[in-house]
């Protein structure tokens, strides 16, 4: 299914917004937003008390500065992605040295955006399941100390606390193995413990175009040979998953809420909207797309 509540929606070939919803959902959520609303009903108040605790306030700050730092990874790594796969119009005979300089740093500079695509991928995981326990009105302790132990106690440990997000997390979370499994070890894992390094290429093809082509190599020789295919076949399951809870808390705490957040899912999910922004597809190609 097409993604519609986190990716990058295309409105023209210059302008378009980004969707991210559970960042949106986590942050107008929090007590101190709406501390100066006059007149709450008792009932509100109460819903909102769950929200007033630091460490709900700190991982939603932790969540926004996630996600502004993912989509500044996402950014780079389209434009060194763009300007590697034009090898030929930087690195042609009798250019000048410094356009051949461009394509030099965007080379050495794709392992470092790599690195940190995979860090902010992981640690937004981790926020969205140390927020998610703040969403139910109940003392019992859900794990939220890692989306790995969120994620075992609403599948096997406490599977009938909430069948409808038990069955997102069963459905929807093969991209956590994929980035973080254990075994076999998840391509974060491989780079931040395996020594693991990025083998970079081009594939060229008959039309004359050229495409990266990633390998991530351990001591034991190469683990995935198509990196860049892999990073985004999380993305974009990652990406559903998120659409699921989004959509699944969203609804819940709008109508608990009500009428402090207003508006359509789509249009709350809203976090950033581009103008006059060149070549805004294939800057963020690592995003889904929003319809």
């Amino acid at each position: 299914m097409p993604a519609k509540y986190h990716g990058l929606r295309i409105v023209a070939p210059d302008s378009g917004d980004l969707r991210f919803g559970i960042n949106q959902l986590i942050g107008s959520c929090q007590s101190w937003v709406w501390g100066f609303e006059p007149d709450l009903p008792e009932a509100l108040k109460a819903s909102l008390t769950r929200f007033a605790n630091r460490a709900y306030w700190q991982c939603a700050r932790k969540c926004q500065d996630t996600v502004h730092k993912l989509n500044k990874a996402v950014f780079n790594l389209g434009r060194c992605m763009d300007i590697f796969e034009r090898e030929e119009e930087y690195m042609v005979d009798g250019a000048p040295l410094e356009r051949a300089g461009v394509y030099l740093q965007a080379a050495e500079d794709l392992p470092y955006h790599f690195d940190s695509l995979l860090s902010y991928l992981r640690i937004l995981a981790d926020c969205v399941s140390f927020a998610i326990p703040f969403f139910y009105s109940t003392r019992k302790s859900i794990a939220n100390r890692s989306f790995r132990e969120h994620q075992a106690w609403f599948t096997k440990k406490e599977p009938d606390f909430d069948p409808d997000y038990s069955s997102v997390l069963r459905e929807k979370a093969a991209w956590f193995d994929k980035l973080a499994g254990k075994h076999p070890k998840g391509v974060r894992d491989l780079v931040f413990h395996q020594f693991a390094t990025y083998q970079l290429g081009l594939t060229r093809y008959r039309a004359g175009e050229s495409r990266i082509a990633v390998d991530l190599v351990t001591p034991e020789g190469i683990r995935e040979p198509d990196f860049v295919f892999t990073v985004d076949e999380i993305i974009v399951n990652f990406f559903s998953y998120l659409d699921a809870t989004y959509e699944l808390f969203g609804r819940r705490i709008a109508n608990e809420l009500a009428p402090l957040l207003a508006g359509s899912l789509e249009e709350r999910s809203l976090f950033m909207k581009f103008t006059a922004f060149p070549d805004l597809q294939s800057s963020y190609r690592l995003y889904p797309s929003v319809e």
